[in-house]
């Protein structure tokens, strides 16, 4: 959970301050992630009565990793589409 609260934080200020985005347009970078998030619970929610948590924190975790991973390399020249993958990837919640 911390490192969803902490991109949603982190995110805007950086494409406000680094890429310098208006505040409407970062929080359009980041409506993608909120759809996918919203669409996603049900669905994982169905998975993880079916089969526990085990199966879906691990892969999971993976995916948070790799995505944390990829903050490392957004710089001023990241594009905005390489900011929507990253952040749907993060907001899939592993747990």
């Amino acid at each position: 959970m911390m490192t969803l609260f902490s991109s949603a934080i982190m995110l805007p200020m950086f494409m406000q301050g680094v890429l310098t985005v208006t505040a409407f347009k970062s929080g359009l970078i980041l409506l993608p992630g909120g759809i996918v998030n919203g669409f996603m619970t049900p669905i994982s929610g169905k998975l993880f009565d079916k089969f526990g948590p085990r199966v879906l924190v691990i892969p999971g975790l993976a995916v948070a990793v790799v995505s944390l991973w990829k903050f490392t390399r957004f710089d001023e020249a990241t594009s905005t589409g390489f900011l929507v993958a990253v952040h749907i990837a993060l907001v899939m919640m592993p747990a």
